[in-house]
């Protein structure tokens, strides 16, 4: 428990906080559209490493995944992070992207809040609420859909594949709703996903075993 404490940590700094923040750094405009591709990076090492991590496992043991999972991370993750990534445009002496007819007033980027002002902003409290109920659920998915689909009578092997097809289903989601919020805004785009994943979850309620449905229609 205490090392998934600090894996928690460590995956909520290094993913969306700070990434969300370079992101809003570096593009005014598009910033939907940045953010979904930079989100496809979980999905799609996800939906990769899924079978691998699982293969490890039946043949090496837990321990032995987590270390090359962890090897990746400090053998390239780090390295990137380190020596390439840039906070800020202005580090690389750059601007960040604004499309040409934006009215000026869109275009300004000195605007914003204090810690001081956010902390007593009702909008503040209900996002960081949004947020933690939708990190409750999207944890419990991830964390439960393999043992679930085994469950269901499935090899660890063909589960692990379902989790990698969700993750698949996850990149292009997070691609399609980047323009999406660019258009009709982060509010409504958001307000869709939800509504999604909420009837998502629903359907999946009602799924029962293969051999189950069976035996009830004879």
């Amino acid at each position: 428990y205490v090392i998934y404490a600090f894996i928690g940590c460590g995956l909520a700094a290094a993913t969306v906080i700070a990434c969300s923040l370079i992101i809003s750094n570096w593009f005014v405009s598009r910033r939907g559209m940045a953010m979904g591709i930079m989100a496809m990076g979980t999905s799609t090492g996800g939906m990769a490493m899924s079978p691998v991590a699982n293969w490890i496992i039946q043949n090496y043991g837990w321990q032995t995944a987590y270390v090359f999972s962890g090897t990746i991370i400090l053998s390239v993750g780090l390295p990137i992070i380190v020596f390439l990534l840039r906070p800020h445009p202005s580090e690389s002496g750059l601007e960040p992207f604004v499309d040409p007819g934006l009215p000026p007033e869109d275009a300004d980027t000195s605007w914003g809040l204090s810690l001081k002002e956010a902390f007593f902003s009702p909008a503040f409290w209900q996002i960081a609420a949004l947020m933690f109920l939708i990190g409750l659920v999207t944890s419990g998915l991830g964390t439960y859909i393999v043992p679930c689909v085994k469950d269901f009578g499935h090899s660890p092997a063909k589960s692990a594949y379902v989790w990698s097809i969700a993750l698949g289903a996850m990149t292009v989601a997070k691609f399609l709703f980047g323009p999406i919020s660019d258009r009709w805004g982060p509010k409504n785009a958001m307000a869709g996903a939800c509504a999604l994943m909420s009837v998502s979850i629903l359907v999946l309620s009602f799924a029962v075993r293969y051999e189950d449905r069976k035996s009830t229609r004879l």
